[in-house]
């Protein structure tokens, strides 16, 4: 009886002594986590620029009258995004024109107001062109929808 008083109280022992190592060893543990994560500074938060939209039909103020080479086409959405170093103007489109159509104003409209094509591509159903004139870029895509074709013309220009 006496040998088995002593083992429960060994165990016990040995039950406390196991429970209080893992204890201080999950401190051991997190202590550095809990310090780090007490250091990091705070995330500054970035705000995204908002476009300001034209009034429905209109141009947007400031967009490059030029990149209009259908009179007649119908402006879905145009708007400007001021990013702090340069603003950007964006005007989405339809044309009843033809896709050659396009392509040619296009070219004939950049070449003769002095843009550089920096990059061009086109194929059966889309046009795409981006040119350079000093700090300014633009770029016009332009997709056969059928009897229509949308176009999304941008100008931005650095400050």
């Amino acid at each position: 009886m006496r040998f088995a008083i002593i083992n429960l109280y060994m165990g016990k022992n040995k039950t406390v002594r196991l429970v209080t190592l893992l204890v201080i060893l999950a401190a051991v543990v997190a202590i550095p986590f809990i310090y780090l994560y007490s250091r990091q500074k705070p995330v500054a938060q970035t705000t995204q620029p908002v476009p300001v939209y034209a009034p429905e039909g209109e141009l947007t103020t400031g967009f490059l009258g030029g990149l209009m080479v259908d009179a007649g086409a119908k402006i879905l959405k145009s708007y400007t995004v001021d990013y702090g170093t340069g603003k950007q103007y964006t005007t989405d489109m339809e044309s009843g024109e033809t896709l050659d159509k396009l392509v040619s104003d296009y070219r004939s409209y950049l070449f003769g107001a002095g843009w550089a094509i920096v990059n061009q591509t086109v194929s059966s159903s889309s046009f795409g062109v981006y040119a350079t004139k000093g700090s300014s870029v633009t770029s016009v895509s332009v997709f056969d929808e059928g009897n229509l074709r949308t176009v999304t013309a941008s100008y931005a220009e650095k400050q």
